[in-house]
């Protein structure tokens, strides 16, 4: 039996799909998804890693533009580097936005196609505090930890974006209640570090604002 959005010419519908009440448009028998839906799944991804490693955030939101934000507890700029595991804890954190929205649009997660969403899509500023942090040399590491990790709470994220999707706003104590047992930095700190040495990667101090990975995506993408 054809699809039910299958016709000889494709055509755009809207449709409420279960987890969330944002719309969806369904086009030539593929669900994409609104933007407004998409920035809650990625920032309920955001939200997922922040509390994995036991970061306190104050909020988020999506913003009537269609942007959206994760607000933290009087976050200041050091005064002196991170240890570079914390660099790398943030990094993970900031990546993990459009980790969870490849897998919720496509159900896996491709290097080449975060390297896009990072260097020329939504994601640029998330690449900006990768690459404050100094650890953009370790993406294809922060991208399969983020996964992993999203992928064993996909069902909370899903619940969080569906909320956040609904009022826009969500406190602390509503995040968490959304997110219960997620929170275990020994665990996550240490399977982060086994994955960045799987790597083969060293560890040194990146105190550049720009290094390769522009040059590595183009790379990817030819």
């Amino acid at each position: 039996m054809p699809s039910p959005c299958h016709h000889t010419k494709p055509r755009k519908f809207r449709a409420v799909v279960p987890w969330t009440n944002g719309e969806f448009v369904c086009e030539d028998g593929e669900m994409i998804p609104t933007k407004r839906s998409l920035t809650a799944i990625h920032e309920a991804s955001h939200c997922c890693l922040y509390t994995a490693f036991g970061v306190v955030i104050n909020g988020v939101r999506i913003n009537p533009d269609g942007t959206g934000r994760v607000h933290r507890y009087n976050f200041e700029p050091p005064q002196e580097p991170f240890p570079l595991m914390i660099n790398a804890q943030n990094g993970a954190i900031s990546i993990a936005g459009v980790v969870g929205e490849a897998i919720h649009e496509h159900g896996e997660v491709e290097l080449n196609a975060i390297l896009t969403k990072l260097t020329f899509g939504g994601g640029q500023s998330d690449y900006d505090r990768i690459q404050q942090c100094g650890v953009d040399h370790l993406i294809e590491a922060l991208m399969t930890f983020s996964s992993s990790a999203l992928m064993e709470h996909w069902g909370k994220v899903l619940r969080l974006a569906a909320r956040l999707d609904q009022v826009q706003y969500l406190d602390s104590d509503e995040i968490s209640s959304e997110l219960p047992y997620v929170c275990d930095v020994s665990r996550y700190s240490a399977q982060l570090q086994k994955e960045i040495d799987s790597c083969g990667t060293r560890w040194p101090w990146n105190p550049s604002i720009k290094r390769g990975l522009m040059r590595v995506s183009s790379a990817l993408l030819r």
